[in-house]
């Protein structure tokens, strides 16, 4: 099923980032204990929350300072190795500051 957005006349066709977790999966995680923080990461320096994705793979693998680094250093997604076009930053808000 396509999702459709459409934005003052512009019309967005909204598409799934591989990376970020449905919330409702995370908060039964976290209720039986089985969070597996190794999710979160970014894969390069696995320090860093995730918070930028590899377009058009769609893959939300990096951190931002590793974004930056990986620009200059590579074009090639580290999840696919697929070549990207750009790099696109996200906030990702956890649940608990949405409440």
């Amino acid at each position: 099923m396509k999702q459709i957005l459409w934005i003052e006349g512009a019309r967005y066709e909204l598409r799934e980032l591989y990376g970020i977790d449905n919330s409702t999966a995370q908060d039964d995680d976290v209720a039986s204990g089985l969070e597996d923080s190794g999710d979160k990461e970014c894969v390069i320096c696995l320090t860093e929350p995730k918070d930028t994705a590899v377009m058009p793979c769609r893959h939300l693998c990096l951190c931002s300072d590793c974004a930056k680094e990986l620009r200059f250093q590579s074009n090639k997604c580290p999840i696919c190795r697929q070549p990207f076009d750009e790099l696109l930053m996200i906030k990702v808000e956890s649940s608990n500051e949405q409440h």
